[in-house]
C-alpha cells in the first residue's frame, strides 16, 4: 500500500511540475510576442487584413478603400472586426489577436507531442514552438499564416487522438478544425491530400468510410461560407480573378528561397528536424506516416509554387517542431543504448535518455536566445521639410523581406499625411506596398504606378494607372510618394517617380531619414513631393 501511494505521490507531482514547466513556457512565449509589438506600424499585407476587419465592422471609410471580398476568406477578419466594434480600429489590436492564435499554437503544438509520446516530449516541443524566431515573428503580424497554422495544429491533434483511440468524434473534430484552417486561409486545403492518404492507406487505422463520409460532409460545410458570402454579395467572380492572377503571376524568389529560412527557425532546431525525419522514415509509425505527409505536401507545394512568401511555411510548423522533439528523444535513445551497451541498468539508461533528450532540446533552443526577438531596432528619425531649400536628398534604397515584420516608415509618413494635407488628396506611390500603408492610417487614396495595365498580371484589387502624366496635369493626383522599400523591388517604377517629381517641379514637403554612422549624410527611406498641374 505505502508503494501504491508513493507511486500515485511520484505521478501528482510530476504532473504538477509538467503543468507549472508549461505555463511558464506559454508565459514567456506570450512575452516575446508581445515585446515592442507596436514599435512600427503595420506592413502592406497587414494593412489590407485590418481593413477588411474594420469594414467588417461597420467603418465604411476603411471599405471604400479596399474591398471587403479579395483574395482569402474573412475568418479572422471576422474575429478582429468585433474587437474593433468595441475598442476601434488599431493596427496594435488586430496584431494582439494574431498573438493569441500564435500562443496557442505552442499549446496545442505540446498537446499533441502529449498524447504522442508523454510530457516530457510534449513540454519540449511547446519550448521549439514558443521560442523559434520563426513563428515568433509571424504571430507578431497581423497575417492569415499563423491563425491559420493555429487550426491545422488542432486539426493535427485530433488526428492523433483518433488514431489512438478510434473515436469517430475526434475524425470529426478533425474535419472540422480543418475547415477553419481553410476560412482562415484558403492554402489550408493543402492539407486535405495527405489527410485523406494518411486515412485510407495507413496501417492500423481503423477505416469506418461512413465516418469518413460524415467527416468530409462537416468539412464541407464548414468551408461553405466563404463562397456563399461571396454569391450572397455579388463577388461570385472574385475568387476567380484572384486564382488566375496567383498562376499567371511570375516567380518572386529562385527555389533557395524557403531554405535560406532554416535559420529563422534555428540550426540547432533544423538538425533534430533532420534527426525526427530519419527516425520517422526508418520507423514509419502511423502518427510519424501523418507528421511526414502533410510537411512533405504542404513544404513541397510550396517550394514549387512559383510565388513565395516569409510566413507561407507556418502552417506546417506544428509537424515541424513534432518532428525536432522526436530528434531529441533519438538523441536520448541513442544515449541510453551507449550506457546498456556499457553494463548499466535499464532503469538508470532510461533516466539518462530522458535527460539527454532535454539537454539537447535545451542546446538547441539556447542557440536562439540572441536572435529570439524579430523586433527590429534601426536608429532613424522622420522630418517634415517644407519647400525644397533643404538641399538634393539622398533616396535610400533598402532591401525588406515582405512578411517579415512592419515597415519603419510607413506609419508616421502616413500619420503625416492625415495631419498635414487636405482630406481628399490623391497619392501616387512606387508600388501597392506603400499605397496600402498609406490608405489604412491616412484613409487618402493612393495609386501605385508599377501595377500591370494587363489585368491578367495584376492584383484585381489594384487600379492601374495608364498615364501617371495626365493624372498630375488635370489635378487628379497631387502627391508623389517615393519608398526605399519599394524602390528595392521596382528600380525602374522608383526612377520614374522621381522623374515626374522633377519634371512637374515638385516641392519636397516630407522625409523620413533614416541615419547610418558609416554615411556622410543620412538616406532618405521616404520623399513626398506635391506637384501641381
Amino acid at each position: 500500500m505505502r508503494h501504491i501511494r508513493t507511486a500515485v505521490g511520484a505521478r501528482h507531482y510530476g504532473a504538477v511540475l509538467t503543468v507549472g514547466a508549461a505555463v511558464a513556457i506559454l508565459a514567456a512565449g506570450l512575452a516575446i510576442r508581445l515585446h515592442n509589438l507596436g514599435q512600427y506600424g503595420l506592413n502592406s499585407d497587414e494593412a489590407v487584413y485590418a481593413a477588411q476587419a474594420a469594414g467588417l465592422g461597420g467603418f465604411t471609410q476603411y471599405s471604400h478603400l479596399f474591398g471587403i471580398f479579395r483574395a482569402h476568406p474573412l475568418l479572422i477578419q471576422l474575429i478582429v472586426s468585433i474587437l474593433y466594434r468595441l475598442s476601434g480600429v488599431t493596427g496594435l489590436g488586430a496584431r494582439e489577436v494574431c498573438v493569441a492564435f500564435g500562443v496557442g499554437l505552442i499549446l496545442v503544438t505540446g498537446l499533441v507531442a502529449l498524447t504522442l509520446w508523454g510530457r516530457l516530449a510534449a513540454l519540449i516541443a511547446m519550448l521549439c514552438t514558443a521560442l523559434s524566431p520563426y513563428p515568433i515573428s509571424v504571430s507578431r503580424q497581423m497575417l492569415l499564416d499563423g491563425p491559420e497554422a493555429f487550426f491545422v495544429a488542432v486539426s493535427v491533434l485530433f488526428l492523433c487522438l483518433y488514431v489512438r483511440r478510434t473515436n469517430h468524434l475526434f475524425l470529426w473534430g478533425a474535419a472540422f478544425a480543418a475547415g477553419l484552417a481553410f476560412l482562415s486561409k484558403e492554402t489550408a486545403i493543402l492539407m486535405v491530400p495527405p489527410v485523406l492518404v494518411f486515412l485510407i492507406l495507413a496501417p492500423h487505422v481503423v477505416r469506418r468510410y461512413r465516418d469518413l463520409l460524415i467527416a468530409g460532409g462537416i468539412y464541407l460545410v464548414t468551408i461553405a461560407p466563404y463562397p456563399l458570402a461571396e454569391l450572397s454579395a455579388g463577388k461570385a467572380s472574385t475568387g476567380l480573378d484572384y486564382f488566375v492572377w496567383q498562376i499567371l503571376r511570375p516567380a518572386n524568389h529562385s527555389l533557395l528561397f524557403y531554405p535560406g529560412l532554416f535559420g529563422t527557425i534555428g540550426w540547432g532546431i533544423t538538425a533534430l528536424v533532420i534527426i525526427g525525419t530519419l527516425t520517422a522514415i526508418r520507423r514509419r509509425t502511423t502518427t510519424e506516416v501523418l507528421l511526414l505527409s502533410l510537411v512533405v505536401m504542404m513544404c513541397g507545394f510550396l517550394e514549387l509554387w512559383p510565388t513565395k512568401g516569409y510566413e507561407y511555411l507556418i502552417p506546417a510548423m506544428a509537424p515541424v517542431m513534432l518532428l525536432a522533439t522526436s530528434g531529441a528523444r533519438t538523441c536520448g535513445a541513442a544515449f541510453a543504448a551507449v550506457l546498456v551497451r556499457l553494463g548499466r541498468r535499464a532503469t538508470g539508461a532510461a533516466r539518462a535518455s530522458l535527460a539527454v533528450s532535454v539537454l539537447v532540446a535545451l542546446a538547441a533552443v539556447g542557440s536562439l536566445l540572441f536572435t529570439v526577438s524579430p523586433v527590429l531596432t534601426a536608429d532613424a528619425t522622420a522630418a517634415a521639410l517644407v519647400g525644397s531649400d533643404s538641399g538634393q536628398p539622398l533616396p535610400a534604397r533598402v532591401t525588406a523581406l515582405a512578411g517579415s515584420g512592419g515597415l519603419m516608415a510607413g506609419r508616421p509618413t502616413a500619420l503625416w499625411i492625415k495631419a498635414h494635407t487636405l482630406p481628399g488628396s490623391v497619392f501616387l506611390t512606387i508600388g501597392p506596398t506603400f499605397a496600402n500603408v498609406i490608405q489604412f492610417y491616412s484613409l487618402d487614396r493612393a495609386l501605385a504606378l508599377s501595377v500591370s495595365t494587363n489585368p491578367l498580371h495584376r492584383n484585381p484589387a489594384y487600379a492601374a494607372v495608364k498615364n501617371a502624366d495626365l493624372l498630375i496635369r488635370s489635378g487628379a493626383v497631387q502627391y508623389l510618394v517615393y519608398d526605399a522599400y519599394s524602390a528595392a523591388r521596382s528600380v525602374q517604377f522608383a526612377d520614374r517617380i522621381l522623374a515626374l517629381a522633377h519634371k512637374f517641379n515638385g516641392i519636397l514637403v516630407y522625409q523620413y531619414d533614416q541615419h547610418h554612422s558609416s554615411a556622410a549624410r543620412p538616406s532618405a527611406v521616404v520623399l513626398i513631393y506635391q506637384v501641381q498641374p
